[in-house]
């Protein structure tokens, strides 16, 4: 019993504090990895280098957030797998709106989940392009991407964040946006499959606000 009630006394101070903190008005950076899942081509033909965001996101007191803000994603020309041989790559601005629901479980650990809806312009650049005065070919599409992160709070109202998204887009992929000729050994049937991409990323978040 003696135990038990020094555990309670060392755990509830944190779990007050917990209920108390409400996050409101908070600042975001991510930087990460995204890595291409589907279709068949692009995710033969390109390789993910990195992905990095900036956002702002409102919560209410029932954890309900918005949020405004935009990313950026890069994907290279894989060369070992490419058919022939191409120097570029897909460079994919994106804005977007989230809708999400943010919760302070103890004193310093939340969960944030979301759900991204917004737009992406998507260039692809390469050699080859560039070769048929065709550089960039711009393939502009709407997206959706849910989204879920641990938050690791600290002081002074900043925390840390582990995100993973999953990100839908409007458009498929075929070899041709590249420049190339060949359809690379894939069924062209399947170039109509939407690009999909996994990302991970860390990220620093500065809370303006707590309710």
């Amino acid at each position: 019993m003696r135990h038990l009630l020094i555990l309670i006394g060392i755990l509830l101070p944190s779990i007050l504090m917990a209920q108390s903190m409400k996050p409101k008005g908070s600042f975001q950076t991510h930087v990460g990895l995204p890595v291409n899942l589907r279709n068949e081509s692009f995710k033969g033909f390109m390789q993910g280098l990195v992905t990095v965001s900036t956002h702002y996101q409102y919560s209410l007191k029932s954890g309900l957030g918005f949020g405004i803000g935009a990313s950026y994603h890069y994907f290279d020309i894989n060369e070992f797998k490419a058919p022939e041989p191409a120097v570029g790559g897909m460079h994919s601005p994106n804005a977007w709106l989230k809708l999400g629901y943010e919760k302070v479980h103890t004193r310093n650990f939340g969960t944030d989940l979301g759900l991204r809806l917004g737009y992406s312009y998507t260039l692809f650049r390469s050699d080859l392009l560039q070769e048929q005065a065709m550089n960039p070919k711009v393939v502009p599409n709407l997206f959706i991407e849910p989204t879920g992160s641990i938050i690791m709070f600290g002081e002074d109202l900043t925390s840390f964040k582990f995100t993973v998204g999953y990100q839908i887009q409007g458009t498929g992929f075929e070899p041709s946006f590249l420049g190339m000729d060949t359809d690379g050994g894939y069924d062209p049937s399947r170039f109509s499959n939407k690009i999909q991409s996994l990302t991970f990323s860390f990220g620093y978040v500065h809370y303006f606000r707590m309710h």
